[in-house]
């Protein structure tokens, strides 16, 4: 059989062979280049290693001597973060000079009140415009001076990100810069009231509890600024009147809309844990299945990546509810409120681009994380979406050689951010969405007392329930699927009457029907030993062959994966979801599918695994029962 597959390909499908020798050619190849570049990497492995294993007094000799430090800089290439260090040559004030003789969009963001004076232990913390950053490199040393600086830009990119986030939300960045000050001619500073907001925002959620606002659990004592004082001065000047707490700080940037989104502030979270006060709880609705969301990025769309996402969301057992377009101005929103704003290449050679289409889905078997799973995806509740968007993204492996990779597809962390990225990018779509996830739900809801989950199928799930005190079985169909349930239903409710093979129906609703429940001893034999029962029946197998034909019905998917013999020898055959009539009758039952096998031009409804080679009484029943010729002498026939 395997050899009869084999010459069928290569006569009839060879592209299939060229497309998987290509899938693998990549595959090896990214893995030799990935190797390659471990090694490359590992003296730097090694030296980071044994850096954070010397004492602290150690480290900070290496941190102040600008030699050792260039040189360990050049060992360890790691990302230097916000933290650079002024040229010696250059003031302070001379190097605010030079940044307005660049005429850089750039803006000092704190203890600039009494220049042309600074602090003398204080960093200088600078929000750049993300295009003007390279402008200045040339104004810094790999090595500690006297002058060190803080460089944010406003995405992030160039090392200017805060633990790997943008130190602001794009709004609150970008209005900054737009509304900055010339101060004393000295420096761009932020506006009165941008200061404010910046203050909070940075005393708020990069210090937290550091901050001495009253509201988290804990405070500390050792306060590095009394932020407090600060912004209660900052307010009464403004006339905000504001209490100067945590939780209305925190309520003022969400109602001017310059908190940081939800995707956000999970990961700020991450970083200080006393920020939780301000997520609202992660929750599952109780009525099961959950909404799902990924947000496919503009170079997987320009790569044609597209279609293969949906197939492997789909593989998934993941409900496609709609695939919605990001209008350019829902585009620009999501871009900056997603994410933190941060939609460039990260880890990968090239960026994915910007968000471009929301793949809209609902899980109806949603599972928890494990426990591995929850260290690097706390704000996950369905494992599936993390293993799918990681299934789509390691795609690339078999497509594309290592440089050209990306990642291009990002998602919801679960369905309260879903709905919220909708909210940002679709907000015309909520009531659908809403409407479709309903009537999900209110498919699987449980009418009746489950025993037991047997299924959890891409088109159905089966349950043993009780129905009315007796044990039954209850299959329900998912939205979409109707057409299954409906064959279903002609076979438990019509056919059952004419033929003794199928159970007979018990009950019906929505997209659901019940039957009989029947004991099958085939359950928990090995192979031979379901050979050898098996057997036993040939008579029945060809019986059911022969009353599907004479109906002109083609019973598709009739395996031994699909029979049921009781403790008292009764025969069952079940599973009629792929049920379906001859087009055109065959002349004679020697060439019905389920012994000639399905055509090749077939376009019907057919099981995963279900076709032209893997159809016919040869593949399927043969090694149970013995050959249809066998089956066809009048002395094995007692029909």
């Amino acid at each position: 059989m395997l050899i009869r597959q084999v010459l069928y390909t290569i006569v009839k499908k060879p592209e299939r062979i060229f497309f998987h020798l290509s899938r693998k050619g990549y595959f090896y190849t990214n893995k030799v280049l990935s190797l390659l570049g471990k090694l490359k990497r590992s003296p730097q492995v090694f030296a980071l290693r044994f850096y954070r294993k010397l004492p602290e007094s150690c480290k900070g000799f290496i941190k102040n001597n600008g030699y050792l430090k260039k040189i360990a800089g050049k060992i360890v290439k790691v990302d230097r973060g916000a933290r650079v260090y002024v040229n010696p040559n250059l003031s302070r004030l001379q190097f605010l000079e030079e940044l307005n003789k660049l005429q850089v969009g750039y803006v000092l963001l704190r203890w600039w009140d009494a220049l042309p004076d600074y602090p003398d232990e204080e960093d200088m913390d600078i929000l750049v415009k993300d295009d003007d950053f390279p402008k200045i490199e040339h104004l810094f040393v790999d090595y500690a001076t006297d002058i060190p600086c803080d460089v944010y830009t406003v995405s992030g990119s160039h090392g200017g990100h805060y633990r790997g986030l943008p130190y602001y939300p794009p709004k609150l960045a970008n209005d900054l810069l737009a509304t900055r000050e010339f101060y004393h001619e000295l420096a761009y500073v932020p506006s009165a009231y941008m200061y404010f907001v910046s203050m909070a925002y940075h005393a708020l959620l990069h210090k937290g509890s550091q901050s001495g606002l009253h509201g988290f659990t804990e405070r500390s004592n050792n306060l590095e600024h009394h932020y407090v004082n600060l912004l209660g001065e900052l307010s009464k000047s403004l006339d905000l009147n504001l209490e100067i707490t945590a939780q209305s700080l925190w309520d003022w940037l969400l109602q001017h809309e310059y908190a940081p989104g939800r995707d956000t502030l999970t990961k700020l979270v991450d970083i200080r844990s006393e920020l939780e006060l301000f997520v609202d709880p992660v929750v599952c609705d109780a009525r099961g299945g959950e909404l799902c969301l990924f947000v496919v990025r503009e170079k997987a769309i320009e790569r044609g990546m597209l279609e293969l996402y949906v197939n492997l969301i789909t593989a998934s057992r993941i409900d496609i509810i709609k695939l919605v377009h990001l209008s350019p101005e829902s585009q620009k929103e999501c871009e900056l409120q997603l994410r933190g704003g941060k939609w460039d290449k990260g880890p990968y050679p090239i960026s994915g681009g910007r968000p471009a289409i929301m793949i809209v889905a609902y899980d109806y078997h949603p599972k928890p994380l494990t426990d591995n799973q929850l260290k690097t995806n706390r704000w996950f509740t369905n494992r599936h979406v993390p293993e799918t968007k990681q299934r789509c993204r390691n795609e690339l492996e078999y497509r594309e050689f290592k440089s050209r990779h990306f990642n291009g597809l990002h998602s919801a962390d679960n369905e309260h951010e879903a709905w919220h990225y909708l909210e940002l990018g679709a907000d015309s779509e909520l009531d659908f969405v809403k409407s479709e996830v309903d009537k999900r739900r209110a498919r699987y809801r449980n009418v009746f007392p489950v025993k037991e989950m047997l299924s959890e199928g891409r088109r159905s799930k089966v349950e043993l329930i009780s129905y009315h005190g007796i044990p039954a079985i209850k299959k329900t169909f998912r939205i979409g699927c109707e057409r299954y349930f409906e064959r279903e239903l002609l076979a438990a409710e019509q056919l059952a009457t004419e033929l003794s093979f199928i159970p007979k129906l018990l009950d019906k609703g929505d997209g659901y029907l019940i039957l009989p429940y029947l004991e099958n001893i085939l359950a928990g034999l090995g192979e031979k030993e379901s050979m050898k029962v098996i057997r036993k029946y040939r008579n029945n197998i060809y019986s059911v062959i022969k009353e599907m034909y004479s109906r002109g019905l083609a019973y598709i998917n009739f395996t031994p994966g699909n029979i049921i013999i009781t403790p008292e020898g009764e025969f069952f055959a079940i599973d009629y979801e792929f049920l379906q009539s001859y087009r055109q009758k065959p002349d004679d039952m020697d060439h019905a599918y389920e012994v000639k096998g399905i055509p090749e031009d077939f376009d019907g409804d057919l099981p995963a695994g279900f076709g032209y080679l893997t159809s016919d009484f040869r593949y399927i029943w043969e090694p149970y029962v013995g050959s249809w010729e066998s089956l066809l002498k009048t002395d094995v026939i007692t029909c």
